[in-house]
């Protein structure tokens, strides 16, 4: 009777999160958008009109547009280097296959979504929690928050990576745990098409964090291993740059683009003051600043946030597999002190910070 109480109540805390984020995230679902047929010309028109082509446009194009229209556009052959090479290609080449062969790029961000919540749920069911049932409920409770719906109707990368993150820890974790080369290869497999989705500069926390992690382990050999299997990694972004290189630039114009690409993003984060509150204060209060002056409010936000992060922290558990995510979110929050974050920088956090009160909550209500 006393375990049936208990499991009731955690029932209802996660029944609540689900209620408060559904009523939160109905007009994201915009179902409707799976319905309508690809219009390359209204993307092409956006484009020309945008900020990517004429200086201080009055119709500047979000990073959902430009990666459509530059996805199908190198599937046409247009050359990477000369149209977002910021980016690498390969989530582009993605969105524009389900574009032009699917007849709908928003099939991609469908498809993005599922693939995410599933790698989620593997990694803290077989890895961390445990627990099927409590797996499940938070695993519908994140993915109904707000700024993950909005991505699922939106082609943005930010969910085809995270859901390739989960799928990395989660292999890292059994590496540690089995010491098995296979799972490190599939850890370098992982973080390949990670670097070859969103910018490689997002690998500086991600290694940062899985050395730490295997240094706490005591695993100094697994060190010398994974930075070994990077040369894996390499290769699959190399791979990923094939219609780059079938338009005869050699592995020297490679490197060159990518020394732009780094020079890109840290001229980006110049303006961003070091030990600047940005990521906490979008956690915390809802506050985000567009042009790094002004500060404005995330429509996204949900008082939910600074309450799970508040019980998140008091019941962090350093234990067993619980050890990773904590590392990367400390990680990840400390390399964000360099720059001033929008909604879809919680994207790698969130989940987690949903996870610890899961662990807050199993341990104080002594699940079995």
């Amino acid at each position: 009777m006393k375990s049936c109480r208990k499991n009731l109540f955690l029932f209802l805390i996660f029944g609540l999160l689900i209620f408060v984020n559904l009523t939160r995230s109905y007009s994201q679902f915009k179902i409707n958008l799976l319905f309508n047929q690809f219009d390359f010309k209204k993307y092409e028109n956006q484009y020309l009109q945008s900020q990517w082509v004429i200086p201080n446009s009055q119709h500047p194009i979000g990073d959902d547009v430009l990666y459509t229209y530059a996805g199908v556009k190198y599937l046409k052959g247009t050359d990477p280097s000369l149209l977002n090479p910021e980016h690498p290609p390969l989530g582009k080449n993605l969105i524009g296959i389900s574009a032009l062969y699917l007849k709908n790029e928003y099939f991609f961000s469908l498809g993005s979504g599922v693939f995410c919540a599933l790698s989620f749920f593997l990694l803290i069911y077989k890895k961390i929690l445990r627990k099927k049932i409590i797996a499940f409920l938070l695993t519908v409770a994140v993915f109904l928050e707000p700024v993950f719906i909005a991505n699922i109707f939106s082609t943005n990368l930010d969910l085809l990576f995270f859901g390739l993150f989960c799928l990395y820890l989660f292999f890292t974790i059994s590496y540690q745990e089995r010491q098995s080369f296979f799972s490190l290869f599939l850890v370098s497999i992982f973080f390949g098409f990670m670097i070859s989705v969103k910018v490689y500069l997002l690998s500086v926390p991600v290694i940062t964090a899985t050395v730490i992690y295997l240094l706490a382990k005591r695993n100094f050999p697994g060190i010398f291993f994974f930075g070994i299997s990077l040369l894996v990694s390499f290769f699959i972004l190399i791979v990923s740059y094939f219609q780059y290189f079938l338009k005869g630039h050699s592995f020297l114009d490679f490197l060159s683009l990518q020394k732009y690409i780094f020079a890109f993003h840290v001229q980006g984060r110049q303006e961003a003051l070091f030990i600047n509150p940005g990521l906490f204060e979008l956690l915390f209060f809802g506050r985000y600043y567009p042009d790094l002056k002004k500060p404005a409010q995330e429509a996204h936000f949900s008082p939910v946030w600074p309450i799970i992060t508040y019980f998140g922290v008091l019941g962090l558990c350093f234990k067993n597999n619980w050890l990773l995510p904590i590392i990367w979110s400390s990680t990840y929050i400390f390399f964000n002190l360099l720059t001033f974050p929008n909604v879809r920088y919680l994207i790698p956090l969130l989940p987690f910070v949903y996870l610890f009160f899961a662990g807050f909550l199993v341990r104080k209500i002594k699940i079995d």
